[in-house]
């Protein structure tokens, strides 16, 4: 038998884990925390949340009616702008999960 096994053998307890299973109000307020920060960081907002899943979107969508009626307006000038905000003003997306030990994972959609 190894020194290893021995160890366990002699009444010491095993070594701890690095990583413990925490409570689930441990895990709403870890994501909390994550959401208050993320949201801050990238000046979002929440668009859904569960326990321990929530989805924060920064940014707009262009108003494409408005552009619509613009360019006809202009007789198609104003469309040149539509196409530079079309390319340019994006909605982005992040997901945030936080795991049975209580670490927030954070993963980009858009």
């Amino acid at each position: 038998m190894s020194d290893h096994y021995q160890q366990f053998e002699s009444n010491q307890p095993p070594p701890q884990n690095l990583y413990r299973v925490v409570s689930i109000e441990e895990r709403r307020q870890a994501l909390s925390n994550a959401v208050f920060a993320t949201v801050a960081s990238l000046q979002g907002r929440v668009e859904s949340q569960t326990d321990t899943t929530a989805t924060v979107a920064s940014g707009t969508k262009p108003n494409h009616t408005l552009h619509l009626i613009l360019t006809v307006l202009t007789c198609g000038f104003w469309g040149l702008i539509w196409i530079a905000v079309a390319f340019t003003q994006k909605e982005h997306r992040v997901a945030l999960t936080v795991n049975e030990f209580g670490q927030v994972m954070t993963q980009t959609l858009t």
